[in-house]
């Protein structure tokens, strides 16, 4: 089981957020599911830890105010506390780079020696609850040296860490959002869980239907009446811890493409098209819809859901799994009432929107995500908003000039 120490940096908010919510994001795309990670954060120039747990599965929840540096994230399970302690004896044994060797990257720690003292060390200041850290709280061994090890202060660079270039590729644009060969949307749900790792795809179900859905009548601002809006795709994910097993994805694609390449043409499509849309979509499932619509547009839904499963044997197979696995006494009789108060739960509590786009500053997303999350559910949750931008990128050398690579930004 590999081990590795994920250090928050200076912030003490991350840290606690790690903690709390027993998620953590890497930097780098270097976890895998069952590793052991030491949660570490410098304070009063001290690097500390105050809990380890392993890596469980991956997710799209970034809480942090920094989110967008963190591809890849994970939930917790097996989540231990203890006094936070300063780590710097592991100095002991890697030397003078021991932050190079055990910290940055969170690569995994190779050594035995080391991981049985960082094990030692944690195991002698175990408790069983979680400490969050401020400026006031924090207890260090007085025994431990002053001397403080910083990435800054380490001179050269590890080999390990040099960027390898396998290829080059510029940047083009996609034609639209639908053309079949060169559209965002085709592409992106061709290979959608190639893009979006957070999503397993044993444990989520895609459905690229994009006309089974019609919102209710709207209500509300004339600006938003306009919009008549059907989502692009309708992710379902499912993840048994949640109080709320399963979670409704409405997907958005959009797409400057080639047609919409001046800022003022950009300008004015994101705000009298894109955002009023996205406000349609949360605004249909919050509690600002009238109740009676509201419920009449969540029976819709699920009802066309149910008919998209029943009529595909795979979707079938995959979700009375999940059922089962919700509740292993269900008999197969009930197993249609069961997916419909499942999926109603999920309709009333946990929604997320989530844009795909071709291009998006992050300012304008920081926006849209406060708007949209300013939309409450019938549990009083706010609908959660996500936000990814794929490009599309051509080789720019080799024989074959249909070499393509799509990237994607959290």
């Amino acid at each position: 089981m590999p081990v590795r120490i994920l250090h928050c940096g200076e912030s003490i908010e991350s840290y606690n957020i790690c903690l709390e919510q027993q998620l953590v994001g890497f930097t780098k795309r270097v976890g895998q599911p069952g590793d052991l990670v030491y949660i570490a954060v410098r304070q009063d120039g001290r690097p500390v830890c105050g809990a380890r747990g392993k890596l469980h599965a991956l997710t799209d929840e970034r809480p942090w105010p920094d989110s967008d540096v963190y591809p890849q994230c994970f939930s917790l399970i097996d989540v231990e506390y203890c006094a936070p302690f300063d780590i710097r004896f592991l100095e002991q044994i890697g030397g003078r780079h021991w932050v190079l060797k055990y910290v940055q990257s969170s690569k995994a720690i190779t050594e035995p020696e080391a991981v049985h003292l960082l094990d030692s060390r944690f195991s002698e200041h175990k408790q069983e609850q979680m400490q969050l850290l401020d400026v006031a709280d924090l207890a260090i061994d007085a025994d431990l040296s002053d001397s403080s090890v910083v990435e800054a202060d380490l001179p050269g660079e590890d080999p390990d860490n040099r960027v390898q270039i396998i290829g080059t590729y510029s940047t083009v644009k996609f034609k639209d959002e639908k053309d079949p060969m060169k559209g965002l949307e085709p592409l992106v749900n061709r290979h959608f869980y190639r893009l979006f790792e957070a999503f397993d795809e044993t444990h989520s179900l895609l459905i690229p239907e994009n006309r089974m859905f019609v919102t209710s009548a709207p209500t509300g601002s004339k600006k938003t009446q306009r919009f008549r809006t059907i989502p692009d795709a309708l992710l379902i994910n499912y993840t048994k811890e949640k109080s709320v097993p399963l979670q409704i994805n409405l997907i958005e694609y959009e797409c400057f493409g080639l047609s919409k390449s001046g800022s003022t043409q950009k300008f004015k499509y994101l705000n009298e098209h894109m955002i009023p849309q996205l406000i349609r979509f949360a605004s249909t499932f919050s509690v600002v819809t009238i109740t009676e619509i509201r419920q009449k547009t969540i029976k819709t839904w699920v009802d066309k859901v149910i008919a998209f499963i029943q009529s595909n044997e795979f979707a079938l197979q995959r979700i009375t799994s999940w059922l089962q696995e919700i509740d292993p006494s269900m008999k197969e009789h009930s197993l249609l009432r069961n997916m419909d108060k499942q999926l109603t739960q999920a309709f009333r509590s946990r929604i997320q929107i989530m844009l795909v786009i071709d291009e998006l500053s992050a300012e304008q997303r920081k926006m849209i995500k406060s708007v949209i999350e300013s939309f409450l559910l019938e549990n009083e949750k706010s609908i959660s908003f996500l936000s990814y931008i794929v490009q599309l990128h051509q080789r720019m050398s080799g024989a074959n000039d249909n070499e393509y690579v799509l990237s994607v930004q959290t």
